[in-house]
């Protein structure tokens, strides 16, 4: 995509060079971090969309002169969309009020769900808020994302765990709205695992694109901070997309909201102590995990954007879906790097 810019008036040489030259470097950035947020289906304020801008923030000054000379990109009631995608813009701009309305209620199932499965599974590193409850477009509709990082050989065994404590939060919001991706039999869908990552996963990641750079960097830990921080340190390579993730790292080991254990953690307890015992959990809970994903498409079978969308984001999660075997991951397929 073409990025044109004018110069202003009284420049020539190396001087009009190094602004011609700064200004395509903007607007290219710019054009970056609108695909990366595209793709997630929202557009983003002016304010923030600089300061998570792609290769680093810049001032909302600095970024709106450079809207003006991009004809790919707009600004459009106060939010950045692409100008393929100008009907994005009302839809963003309402999301951005519902979540000051709703995000309190979003904020309260996320602490508690968090607190419940690290209180419970020491088996749990770090439990993270991700998706529209990270990024400030949260819809009364929407479930609530997270991404979770384990110890190695308990993907599955977490993740089945995760399914069981979500129930409980459905079960507590019985009578929250849902989209087309939470109609599910007798309770709304409240709680969604976007990701599941083992140590050997992410110490380093075994991607280094820009698309899992964006993901980190909407990533807001709510337990394991010093875990989730180690894992960025260990991957410098996330600074070359994002400098500013740097900037949002939480500091120290500091506490979730609820670190008393519960119910349930001495048998978490003995299968990080017992790696035989681990294994054999760890396989069940794989088979039992494809099966509630088989009844799942099952009851979305007649909803075709459902079920698009449930492939679309599967593929673009490889190699660290759910769905893959750890250790025998299929290649990334092309579509996990490819704009909508």
């Amino acid at each position: 995509m073409a990025v044109s810019v004018s110069l202003p008036r009284g420049l020539a040489g190396a001087e009009a060079r190094d602004v011609d030259m700064g200004a395509r470097a903007l607007g290219a950035r710019i054009l970056e971090t609108a695909v990366l947020a595209d793709r997630r289906g929202y557009g983003i304020p002016l304010a923030d969309f600089a300061r998570m801008l792609y290769g680093g923030p810049a001032t909302p000054e600095a970024v709106l002169r450079a809207l003006s000379h991009l004809t790919e990109v707009s600004l459009v009631e106060g939010v950045v969309v692409r100008r393929d995608r100008l009907h994005l813009a009302r839809a963003a701009w309402r999301r951005r009020t519902t979540h000051a309305s709703h995000g309190h209620m979003a904020d309260g199932i996320a602490a508690d769900f968090a607190a419940r499965l690290a209180a419970t599974c020491p088996l749990v590193r770090c439990v993270a808020v991700a998706g529209s409850v990270s990024s400030g477009g949260f819809d009364p509709r929407d479930d609530v994302d997270f991404n979770l990082f384990v110890r190695d050989g308990s993907k599955y065994t977490v993740y089945l765990w995760s399914l069981a404590l979500s129930a409980l939060s459905s079960l507590r919001n019985r009578d929250k709205e849902t989209d087309e991706m939470g109609e599910l039999p007798f309770l709304p869908k409240v709680v969604c695992i976007n990701v599941v990552w083992e140590d050997r996963q992410v110490r380093p990641f075994v991607r280094d694109d820009k698309w899992l750079a964006y993901e980190v960097l909407m990533t807001r830990p709510l337990t394991g901070h010093g875990y989730f921080a180690g894992v960025v340190e260990e991957n410098p390579w996330l600074y070359g997309h994002f400098p500013q993730i740097r900037d949002k790292l939480p500091g120290g080991h500091l506490p979730g909201p609820d670190n008393l254990e519960r119910a349930g953690a001495g048998f978490f307890r003995f299968l990080d102590r017992n790696p035989w015992a681990l294994a054999a959990v760890e396989g069940f809970s794989r088979v039992a995990t494809i099966g509630i994903h088989r009844l799942v498409s099952l009851v979305r079978k007649g909803n075709p954007e459902a079920r698009e969308r449930e492939a679309f984001v599967n593929t673009v999660k490889r190699p660290y879906s759910v769905y893959d075997v750890p250790g025998r991951e299929g290649p990334v397929p092309a579509a996990a790097f490819r704009e909508r």
